[in-house]
């Protein structure tokens, strides 16, 4: 049970089994998929909003995102989630799938250390109710993911697999970090030149949550296929480096975010793995 600024709140203990739904019942229901021990391979199921405020939840009274307001939140650390749905042997992630095609990737060592929360309530409403928007335009709902000071310590460098945070969630998917990522380093592109090793890493870091890479891995917020990001970065670097570091000087309703201060190795070896990709025939 997590301490500390967070107010565990005094609920009944639900049984480890029973909570996961074959069909969906409402609109907001959370769907798990993949490599849960409750799932038949190859199934998903539905969890009810009811049915995960009945976990062990938290109250939270701080800010969702810093243009919001403080707000009083009822959220459930994903651990708990864990414990009435265990993950099956060998799965090691959580990919966080959003309805506009974002994708987070939690590490399962993530998770322990970092309590990363799921949004329930949003002061004492449930979506229907109510919840505000990320700049104004982004819906948090059905549901939103993020870490909190309250409940593990804080992030204190680039996290390998891009993003924690993320909103619009209707389906956590069990995975296994190798297989999922086995594309990046298949054998197309197991020859990498050192530039581009590092490219991967940036590609990983900075871009997979909307871009889907080798083998459409990853986020499809972009709708442009590797494929694309490939070629632009081999017949056109100026258009493609200056468009990373200020998108909306070329497309003012984008959504990406500006990387301006991308340094310019890390821009040079993302490049240079977009490349390479493309010259080993990587779609």
């Amino acid at each position: 049970m997590i301490q500390g600024a967070a107010l565990t709140l005094a609920l009944c203990s639900p049984l480890a089994a029973g909570i996961v739904q074959r069909d969906r019942t409402a609109t907001d229901d959370l769907a798990l998929s993949g490599l849960f021990h409750d799932l038949v391979p190859g199934s998903s199921g539905y969890v009810t909003r009811a049915a995960l405020a009945a976990l062990p939840v938290v109250k939270l009274h701080q800010r969702v995102k810093p243009e919001l307001p403080v707000a009083d939140l009822i959220v459930l650390p994903l651990a708990e989630l864990l414990k009435a749905v265990p993950l099956s042997p060998g799965a090691d992630g959580l990919v966080l799938k959003g309805a506009d095609g974002w994708e987070s990737y939690l590490p399962l060592e993530f998770v322990r250390t970092y309590h990363p929360y799921l949004l329930l309530y949003y002061d004492g409403r449930p979506p229907a109710g109510g919840w505000p928007k990320i700049y104004g335009k982004k819906p948090l709902a059905p549901f939103f993911s993020d870490i909190s000071p309250a409940l593990g310590p804080p992030l204190e460098s680039e996290l390998e697999y891009g993003y924690n945070d993320a909103n619009q969630i209707v389906e956590i998917r069990a995975a296994v970090t190798r297989d999922r990522y086995a594309p990046f380093f298949s054998s197309k592109l197991a020859h990498l030149s050192v530039t581009a090793s590092e490219g991967r890493k940036v590609f990983l870091a900075n871009c997979n949550n909307c871009h889907q890479g080798p083998g459409e891995v990853g986020g499809n917020v972009s709708h442009r296929p590797f494929s694309l990001l490939s070629a632009l970065a081999a017949s056109n670097p100026d258009y493609f480096s200056n468009f990373v570091r200020k998108p909306t000087a070329f497309d003012p309703t984008t959504v990406m975010p500006a990387y301006g201060e991308m340094s310019k190795v890390d821009l040079q070896g993302l490049m240079a793995f977009l490349r390479e990709a493309r010259e080993a025939g990587v779609e």
